[in-house]
């Protein structure tokens, strides 16, 4: 997509007529005229493929896994569940769902104060109002297009939630899991579940459903509906968007533009793991993997599993950011890593062999045999004081120095006896 002069972007904002239709067509446009004020950097190519996923009404199911502060939630939480209803696609019950009450009151509060001090929004979609309605779920109402935007936490159900004769026709999923509820394999399974039978079921058949997240876990629900739209055994798009692809270079370089931008933002993250998960999308983390010997290897990883994304087509591999010179193969996670581990044990052994090798090399210190093992005669001899230079001599080794009288030799007289 190309930048939008701002004289063309005055002159759509000034007719309403127009700017209704060319915002009703497109979410991008939507974007750059009501939210023009979120745009702080240039827009990333990311970005442009995550607006034209959401006007592809092809896929009912986007998953969408990207770094911390990629905007994915301010194009998706924000923007498109406004241009779903005002746009073309006519969405009449839109959900939010999220961890937490607290998330959820966060996202209805941002959209709540974009409808009322948004001058052009509120002229093109007002008037609203906020109301709590019977099923105990917060909820924006839209009358002018019949249409209710409303939210619901993990905790409460959703069962037969609907406004009027409509049941939800947009889901967005914001932040499901955190790693304290992918902790373990119960947890895990639970979410899971829950998706399957309680967010899936809670539309109809043109319903779509839109996930957000981060990676939490290698079994965590992101990246299992990863694998079974890999699969093929259910039909959807992922993408993953890590600040860096495999060769260093920043997916938003408007916002990034350096490698001492990078090096700025990683200082603030102390914690490695943190700054590979949340940022990198690779899970677990090792700091071998840093190691200068084995940067040929990792690379050809990464380029098997670019390969592979490839076989996967459109629903897992992006053929956008790859024509434009991306290498990505996060999201990653204990299995891949293996693979690795596998194939970095033959150095691992080459390296423990020079190891012991150098052992070998250094000179031991004599020690003495434990006196559990020695024999009487042994004892005796190394009870001697003088027995090497008695054997060196061919003196008798028997030490007789035990029957010498304190009147045969004083140490503190300074001379002997004779």
């Amino acid at each position: 997509m190309r930048k939008i002069p701002p004289q063309t972007l005055a002159h759509i904002a000034s007719d309403r007529e127009v700017r209704r239709r060319v915002a009703r067509e497109s979410h991008w446009w939507f974007f750059c005229l009501y939210f023009a004020h979120y745009i702080r950097y240039a827009v990333a190519p990311f970005h442009y493929e995550m607006f034209r996923l959401s006007e592809d009404v092809r896929y009912k199911l986007l998953v969408f896994m990207a770094f911390r502060g990629s905007g994915k939630s301010t194009i998706y939480t924000l923007s498109y569940v406004l241009w779903a209803i005002l746009g073309k696609q006519q969405k009449k019950c839109v959900l939010i769902i999220s961890r937490t009450q607290v998330l959820v009151a966060t996202h209805m509060r941002n959209i709540r104060q974009e409808l009322e001090s948004n001058k052009l929004l509120r002229d093109d979609l007002g008037p609203f109002k906020e109301e709590q309605d019977k099923y105990g779920v917060s909820s924006i109402a839209l009358p002018f297009l019949n249409a209710r935007i409303m939210g619901a936490s993990r905790e409460q159900s959703i069962r037969g939630v609907r406004h009027g004769e409509y049941r939800p026709d947009l889901v967005i999923c914001d932040d499901l899991e955190d790693s304290s509820a992918a902790d373990t394999p119960d947890e895990r399974n639970s979410t899971y579940h829950w998706f399957q039978h309680e967010v899936v079921p809670v539309g109809d058949k043109d319903t779509r459903i839109i996930v957000l997240g981060n990676l939490i876990h290698e079994r965590s629900l992101v990246m299992r509906l990863r694998d079974s739209i890999a699969a093929k055994e259910i039909h959807g798009i992922f993408r993953a968007y890590p600040l860096l692809d495999n060769n260093g270079r920043s997916l938003w370089r408007g916002k990034f533009k350096s490698k001492k931008d990078i090096a700025l933002l990683r200082a603030n993250i102390t914690d490695r793991e943190a700054w590979h998960r949340e940022y990198m999308l690779v899970l677990p983390y090792d700091e071998i993997y840093d190691r200068p010997e084995y940067a040929d290897l990792l690379q050809s990883f990464y380029l098997k599993f670019v390969h592979l994304n490839q076989q996967k087509e459109e629903n897992i591999f992006s053929t956008h950011l790859h024509d434009m010179g991306f290498e990505i193969s996060a999201p990653y996670g204990g299995k891949e890593l293996e693979e690795v581990m596998d194939q970095l044990q033959p150095h691992f052994q080459e390296e423990e062999r020079k190891r012991q090798a150098m052992e070998r090399r250094k000179p031991v210190p004599p020690r003495l045999k434990p006196s559990d093992d020695l024999s009487e005669d042994e004892l005796d001899s190394v009870s001697d004081p003088y027995w090497p230079a008695k054997e060196k001599s061919g003196e008798s080794c028997q030490a007789d120095y035990y029957d010498f009288g304190e009147d045969d030799f004083d140490p503190y007289s300074g001379d002997d006896e004779s």
